[in-house]
């Protein structure tokens, strides 16, 4: 990986990008990497640190290159600042991914789609929402609506097929991600929290059980 640290090697092709917002963030994206050299900017203009690894491919395939950067602080103007940034040093790269801790919507009711503490979440076709881009109609409280105005664009069709790939990969009983998760085991910040911090309140801040789901004693599922 030596020969990926400089920046103007023809061996540096990332095709695929790891974007953080937080230190807890990246420092997990470089463990999974094992801990990628750093990569300069092509351009004095980008602000952003950069790291380099790989991950394996499928079927025996070539390792896939990936670069990593991390945001200065949160909020869309700054991502997007950092990956026109990014973009611009490293034109090779072709899918962006935003990865970190985020909030989850729980469904006590329906155990097929609670949310729980630790679980990881990939967004598919139906994208991600941006809950706060919203159009409140008038008409009064109690008949006033609620439109979402939000209008990301869809992943691409490669994304899109990976994540289903995975998916199929849990129906078959098979979890390849658990091996990248394992890589954490000897760094105690990096623990999934005990089972009795997986707590639900209502609007009352009243306690509400999770669903009986068969799952309150394994790793953490993946949506």
């Amino acid at each position: 990986m030596t020969e990926l640290a400089k920046a103007d090697s023809p061996a540096l092709q990332p095709r695929l990008a790891l974007c953080t917002a937080l230190p807890e963030e990246l420092a997990a994206c470089r463990l999974i990497l094992d801990d990628p050299p750093p990569v300069n900017p092509h351009s004095r203009e980008d602000n952003n640190q950069y790291w380099c690894g790989t991950l394996p491919s499928r079927a025996n395939g070539p390792t896939h290159q990936v670069l990593l950067t991390s945001l200065v602080k949160m909020g869309n103007n700054v991502a997007a600042a950092a990956v026109t940034n990014l973009v611009r040093s490293f034109p090779s790269v072709e899918y962006v991914l935003m990865v970190g801790i985020a909030g989850g919507v729980p469904d006590p009711q329906n155990s097929e789609n609670h949310v729980r503490l630790g679980d990881v979440v990939i967004s598919n076709e139906k994208v991600v929402l941006q809950y706060d881009n919203i159009k409140r109609t008038s008409g009064g409280r109690k008949s006033a609506r609620i439109k979402i105005r939000d209008n990301s664009p869809k992943p691409g069709a490669a994304l899109i097929g990976a994540a289903k790939a995975l998916a199929s990969e849990f129906d078959l009983g098979r979890r390849p991600w658990e091996a990248h998760l394992n890589k954490a085991e000897r760094f105690p910040n990096f623990q999934r929290p005990g089972p009795e911090t997986d707590v639900l309140y209502d609007c009352l801040l009243y306690t509400s059980p999770s669903p009986r789901d068969g799952l309150l004693s394994r790793m953490p599922s993946s949506a």
